[in-house]
């Protein structure tokens, strides 16, 4: 897999699936409600869409990281963050900064390695917007963060369990 092609267009696809989704009622922004409704829709490119951001994770998990391929796919799942964020859910930040503290003890629990980032990430999360604006040393920290969050919770899932979680992850987060 090349990695120049990855996600090729990838947030016109997004883009073009949510355009064909329509508004979405109510009663339906309840994340649950609503990933099931999307589960079900016959849209490929939505799902083409998921598949691609996993499969760049997959990529960089089989190759040497480098800082620069860790932000490409952190940058992907922020902008589909700000388009669902947009077109879907209002409450984005909270969500985010939900799984970052619930996923930051989950992992202090498993290793006491990363104690300092995430206890960073803790702290910077209720002030700061991943990805937004120019980096600063707590946003860095906090990339690594995510970083080790993906990389950690892919890991240890099933491949037909890692693409959902990539979803929820999509869809709950600004990542």
């Amino acid at each position: 897999m090349s990695d120049t092609n990855i996600g090729k267009d990838i947030f016109k696809e997004i883009d073009s699936a949510l355009e064909e989704i329509g508004e979405v009622v109510e009663e339906k922004r309840e994340f649950a409600k609503l990933h099931q409704a999307l589960s079900i829709i016959e849209n490929e490119r939505y799902r083409k869409t998921l598949e691609g951001i996993l499969d760049q994770v997959q990529y960089l998990k089989q190759n040497e990281y480098t800082t620069e391929a860790h932000q490409e796919p952190i940058g992907k799942h922020y902008k589909a963050g700000q388009i669902f964020k947009t077109k879907l859910f209002p409450d984005t930040s909270k969500r985010f900064r939900d799984l970052v503290v619930k996923e930051t003890k989950y992992l202090r629990m498993q290793t006491s390695e990363y104690n300092e980032n995430c206890g960073l990430a803790i702290g910077s999360v209720g002030n700061l917007i991943p990805m937004g604006g120019e980096p600063v040393k707590q946003e860095l920290y906090l990339n690594a963060l995510i970083n080790l969050i993906i990389d950690f919770r892919l890991s240890t899932l099933p491949d037909n369990q890692a693409l959902d979680f990539l979803a929820q992850s999509v869809l709950k987060t600004k990542l």
